[in-house]
């Protein structure tokens, strides 16, 4: 599986494996900072980089869902 994902990242266009697998990480990333947030004295910091990371899930997924989107209009006309 690593490998196959390796080899996409030098592929045009973004694989589902790929794309998954950085969703898994920023999920992380976010699921870490709620973590922090919820556990750990309340810091603005902390909140400032989760919102951030929240921010950049949903922008890498509406751009991958927009270039998907764009290729798939290119391709019926």
């Amino acid at each position: 599986m690593f490998d196959a994902i390796a080899k996409s990242i030098f592929e045009p266009g973004v694989s589902p494996k790929l794309l998954l697998v950085v969703n898994l990480i920023f999920g992380a990333l976010l699921l870490t900072g709620v973590l922090i947030l919820g556990f750990i004295n309340f810091s603005i910091h902390v909140l400032a980089l989760t919102i951030l990371a929240l921010a950049l899930i949903v922008s890498i997924n509406w751009f991958v869902h927009e270039m998907a989107a764009e290729t798939e209009s290119k391709k019926e006309s």
